[in-house]
C-alpha cells in the first residue's frame, strides 16, 4: 500500500467506531451516524430522504439537491434483505438511472463506510463526497508570493 499523507481532520476522528462520536448517542449505521461524519470533513449538511424524482416516490438516502449529489447507503446486503433480492436490485437498478437521467450524481456506500471512518476506504469516499458537494478546502492561510 503506497504511503498516503493522512488529511489534518484524521487527528479528530482517531475513534475505533461510529459508536464513539457524541453526536451519535450510540446509532449504528443510520442517518445520524453518517450525518454527525460530515462536519468532521468539511461536508455541508445535507437533506435526509430525499424525494428527488417528479412522479416516482424515489429518495435518496442522503442528498444535496443543488450540486444534484447523492449518498445511498446500501442496507442488508450479507442478509437477503430487501435490496440485496434480485427484484430489490432491479428496482435500484432502474431508480439510479432514473436519477442518471435527471442528473444526479450517485455514491453508493455500505454500513462499514459509516461505521469506521478511519479506513482508507472511508476517506476515499468521504473525500469524494466532498469534492463533488463542494465545501471548505484546506489549504494555506496566506497565499503565496510570486
Amino acid at each position: 500500500m503506497a504511503n498516503v499523507k493522512k488529511p489534518p481532520y484524521l487527528e479528530r476522528l482517531r475513534l475505533r467506531s461510529l459508536k464513539e462520536f457524541p453526536e451519535n448517542n450510540g446509532s449504528k449505521g443510520s442517518q445520524r451516524g453518517f450525518t454527525a461524519l460530515l462536519p468532521f470533513f468539511g461536508i455541508p449538511k445535507c437533506e435526509c430522504e430525499f424525494k428527488f424524482h417528479p412522479a416516482r416516490k424515489y429518495r435518496f438516502d442522503y442528498a444535496w439537491p443543488t450540486p444534484k449529489v447523492a449518498v445511498e447507503l446500501e442496507g442488508a446486503i450479507w442478509t437477503r434483505g430487501g435490496h440485496s433480492t434480485p427484484r430489490g436490485i432491479l428496482r435500484d437498478i432502474e431508480k439510479y438511472n432514473e436519477a442518471l437521467d435527471l442528473g444526479w450524481k450517485v455514491i453508493r456506500i455500505v454500513h462499514a463506510n459509516v461505521e469506521h471512518p478511519y479506513t482508507e476506504s472511508s476517506l476515499k469516499t468521504m473525500n469524494l463526497v466532498k469534492k463533488l458537494v463542494g465545501g471548505p478546502t484546506p489549504g494555506p492561510t496566506t497565499s503565496p508570493t510570486t
